[in-house]
């Protein structure tokens, strides 16, 4: 018997009287897949990654996190990490120097996984030293993808 996959979306939707924010979406995520979710302001993004983290209800649809429903129970959220909208950082730290603490938390292997963070682009080559808010501003929210990967 297979494993659930990390994110399954099925008929997701979100209605807000006669708006549609959210409208039938299907989504599977499997393990070790990396995966961004892109869109114009307004595409419902955020309210997508809400209604997969259990923060809001959906409309209709549902959503299952390995194989867990995030309405049902918190523990659905066990062994997930992630982030909806503005996370902070230690403005007074460098990125490495963020993500090692954030990989200190763990308790487990994320500190070996930085240099690969940092290896596929999540952090521009020259950021480990820079400031978080050197981050060009297209990818401001870098440093959050390479810390959700990195399972801090």
């Amino acid at each position: 018997m297979t494993a659930a996959p990390p994110v399954e979306v099925r008929a997701l939707t979100k209605t807000y009287g006669d708006i549609t924010a959210v409208d039938n979406v299907d989504l599977t995520v499997e393990a070790g897949d990396v995966f961004g979710y892109l869109g114009p302001n307004g595409a419902g993004k955020t309210t997508s990654m809400r209604m997969m983290l259990g923060l809001i209800r959906p409309t209709g649809g549902e959503v299952r996190l390995f194989g867990r429903d995030p309405q049902e129970s918190i523990t659905a959220l066990e062994g997930v990490a992630g982030f909806v909208e503005a996370p902070r950082f230690y403005p007074y730290l460098d990125a490495l120097t963020n993500l090692q603490l954030l990989a200190s938390l763990d308790g487990g292997e994320a500190k070996k996984r930085i240099s690969e963070v940092l290896e596929v682009g999540l952090l521009p080559r020259h950021a480990p030293a820079a400031r978080y808010c050197s981050i060009p501003a297209p990818r401001p929210q870098a440093s959050d993808a390479g810390r959700a990967c990195n399972g801090s």
